[in-house]
């Protein structure tokens, strides 16, 4: 890289080797996934490309310049100051008012089984139609769809009967091919997002579902680091590509969005539904919106079902939104919870100590941890130290152990939660 500027200020052909996400050049050309693209014209440009310096104007030649020198001399993690005198403010843009803002990462929650996917598929139908009220109305958005709960053939079906121009929408699969074979592998967050990006440039998505987003993070989800370190580059990545991420996600047995309540501080929409057993529909309740006034709004719809034609002809029924019936209600996806929740601690089958055991059983599921980290999680779902204490003591299927902490130093004692089935000796 040392040789870049000389050869530029000579106005002399320059070969240069990129690394990922290093800016190249102001108006020339910027890596991204490993590869580099031309920033006028979009066009991805293979390793070792030349520059001509001649071509270059001074403030661009001075760009490069600082940006070479800026990789030659940084190692790791650095701070830059940034003044705000330099930022320039945009306006605000929607995929769909209220619901899907350009920029940031949005999050339906709730049970399964409440629709939220045939939601977001319903909406998908508007945007690669060109049939949105946003700022893409009358122009078709593609989609690009990272999941795993469904397969191709019945995710196709389901989007079928929702109307969308699959054209427009693209599945997702990430492959290993480390052995020397293509392996398919879950997408990761956020280790993938390089190859995300090379996707979202080629196709020119503006939406990225990701359902759940539970599959792609490793580690527990109700750890706040764990959630900040998946999701704080994700919603880097969809403002600096100006696109809009939505996470489906789903709700544990204590009514509370799955995984740390880094989940809903990182998102800046999120929309909770609920199925009204009594009126036979779904509300979905706008329970976060940080650039409307319609937060705490709800609307209504009930599922229904349409033709689908499978590949040997016969006909079969697939669910979908029925669009007639969408409509503002005054209903809260809350409510209709808590009143679930409420209804099963009456009638005796679900108790307060029930709901967080089942909590405790999920966090712990993938290995012990510190019972401090355990109540500071509990903490944030809303759980008091005296709920969470009282589920560990009561549980029985499996037996929640407190042992000692074997790595700990210093004063005091520390211990660790685990579940009975990861062969934990169990403290007296």
């Amino acid at each position: 890289m040392s040789d870049i500027s000389q050869a530029l200020a000579a106005s002399k052909l320059a070969t240069f080797e990129y690394g990922q996400n290093h800016f190249i050049g102001n108006g020339v050309a910027h890596t991204a996934g490993g590869h580099a693209y031309d920033v006028d014209t979009g066009e991805r440009i293979e390793e070792g490309m030349t520059i001509d310096g001649g071509n270059l104007s001074d403030a661009q030649r001075a760009f490069i310049e600082n940006e070479c020198a800026k990789l030659d001399g940084f190692k790791g993690r650095h701070i830059e100051l940034e003044s705000l005198e330099d930022v320039e403010i945009v306006p605000r843009k929607w995929l769909l008012p209220s619901f899907l803002p350009v920029g940031y990462v949005t999050i339906y929650a709730g049970y399964g089984g409440t629709g939220k996917t045939l939601f977001a598929l319903w909406q998908c139908a508007q945007l690669t139609t060109g049939l949105s009220d946003g700022d893409w109305r009358d122009e078709p958005v593609d989609v690009i769809y990272i999941g795993r709960e469904d397969g191709p053939a019945a995710l196709k079906a389901h989007a079928v009967a929702a109307g969308i121009d699959l054209k427009h929408f693209h599945v997702l699969r990430t492959y290993d091919d480390a052995t020397g074979h293509d392996v398919e592998q879950s997408f990761r967050l956020p280790d993938d997002l390089d190859v995300l990006e090379d996707a979202v440039r080629d196709s020119g998505a503006k939406l990225i579902i990701i359902d759940p987003p539970e599959s792609c993070i490793e580690g527990k989800l109700n750890d706040m680091r764990t959630a900040r370190r998946a999701l704080d580059p994700l919603a880097e990545f969809a403002t600096r590509l100006d696109v809009c991420v939505l996470l489906i996600g789903h709700m544990s047995t204590s009514g509370r969005l799955t995984g740390s309540e880094g989940f809903r501080d990182i998102v800046r929409s999120k929309v909770d539904f609920a199925r009204d057993e009594d009126a036979g529909d779904v509300v979905a309740t706008l329970e976060k919106s940080q650039y409307t006034g319609n937060e705490g709004k709800s609307w209504a719809f009930k599922i229904a079902t349409a033709e689908v034609r499978n590949k040997f002809g016969a006909i079969q029924l697939e669910p979908r939104v029925d669009p007639p019936t969408w409509q503002p209600t005054e209903r809260k996806a809350v409510d209709l919870i808590n009143a679930k929740l409420w209804r099963g601690r009456r009638d005796g089958t679900r108790s307060k100590t029930a709901e967080v055991a089942d909590w405790l059983v999920e966090l712990l599921a993938n290995g012990p941890m510190l019972a401090a980290d355990v109540l500071k999680a509990g903490a944030e779902h809303g759980f008091t130290n005296k709920d969470v204490q009282n589920a560990q003591r009561r549980a029985r299927d499996p037996r929640i152990l407190s042992t000692p902490d074997p790595n700990h130093t210093g004063r005091g004692r520390a211990m660790l939660w685990s579940l009975e089935n990861h062969g934990t000796e169990q403290k007296e």
